[in-house]
C-alpha cells in the first residue's frame, strides 16, 4: 500500500517542518468498503452500455486486473482477487473515499462522515523498535493515547501509541474519518460514489438540485486536494 511501501515519506507529509499545508485529512482503511449490489449494477451497465467512458476503463481495469490476479498465487493480491467477482462488486473503495471526502468538505452539505481531530499521527518505521516497544509491523499509524467516541466502524483506536518528542518530525495535527454518522449516511455516500462512477450528474446538496455537477467536474473540482489526501489515505 502507499504507507506501507515508504512510511518514512508518509511521515515527511506529516511533518511541519518540511509540509507548509496544515488542513490535512487522513483516510484510513476502517471507512472503506466494497460498491455491490444496485449501486455497482449501475457502474457495470454505464460501462458495457458505452454511456460513459470513464465507466467503462473502470470495469475493464476490474475485469483485467482480477483475472491477472487469479492467474499468478505469486502475487500480493492474489487472496484478494479470489475473493470478489468483478461484475457483481468492486474492489474496497480506498482511493474514491478520499476523493468523496474532499467533496463533501467542497460543497458544504451535511457531513455523512465522523471526523475527529489527532493532535498526532505517526508511521513507524523500520528499526523504530527501541522507541516503539513490542511494536507492529513497519507503516502501523500511532496515534498519542487520544480519547473519543468512536462510531460503530471504528469501535477501538489501536492500542500503539508514541509522544511526540520521541520522533524527528514537527508532527502536524490530523482530522480522520473513523466511519460514518449512521448507516443510512454510509449508504448514502456509496450511492452516491456509484453514480459518479457511473458518470451521472450529482446534486451536491439535495435541496439545491442547481449546484449539481458531472462527474468529470467534480474530479477536475477536486483535484487540487489529490495530492494529499491520496497520499495519506491507506494505512
Amino acid at each position: 500500500t502507499n504507507i506501507g511501501c515508504d512510511p518514512a515519506a508518509a511521515n515527511d507529509v506529516l511533518d511541519g517542518t518540511l509540509n507548509p499545508i496544515r488542513n490535512i485529512y487522513y483516510v484510513p482503511v476502517v471507512v472503506a468498503d466494497e460498491i455491490a449490489g444496485e449501486d455497482y449494477a449501475k457502474v457495470v451497465e454505464a460501462a458495457d452500455s458505452g454511456s460513459d467512458p470513464g465507466a467503462a476503463a473502470t470495469i475493464d481495469f476490474y475485469r483485467a486486473w482480477s483475472t491477472a490476479a487469479r492467474a499468478d498465487d505469486t502475487l500480493l493480491i492474489h487472496l484478494e482477487a479470489m475473493t470478489y467477482d468483478p461484475d457483481t462488486e468492486s474492489t474496497p473503495m480506498f482511493d474514491p473515499c478520499a476523493i468523496m471526502l474532499a467533496v463533501e468538505l467542497l460543497n458544504g452539505c451535511e457531513d455523512r462522515l465522523a471526523i475527529f481531530d489527532f493532535d498526532a499521527v505517526h508511521f513507524l518505521e523500520a528499526g523504530e523498535g527501541v522507541d516503539f516497544p513490542d511494536s507492529p509491523r513497519s507503516a502501523f499509524s500511532l496515534h498519542t493515547d487520544v480519547d473519543h467516541e468512536l462510531p460503530e466502524q471504528c469501535p477501538a483506536l489501536t492500542n500503539h501509541t508514541f509522544e511526540v518528542d520521541t520522533t524527528v518530525e514537527e508532527e502536524l495535527a490530523v482530522k480522520i474519518p473513523l466511519g460514518f454518522i449512521s448507516s443510512e449516511a454510509k449508504a448514502s455516500f456509496y450511492a452516491e460514489m456509484a453514480l459518479r462512477m457511473a458518470g451521472q450528474t450529482i446534486a451536491l446538496c439535495e435541496e439545491d438540485e442547481s449546484s449539481a455537477l458531472s462527474n468529470h467536474f467534480t474530479a477536475a473540482i477536486v483535484g487540487i486536494c489529490i495530492t494529499v489526501f491520496v497520499g495519506l489515505q491507506i494505512v
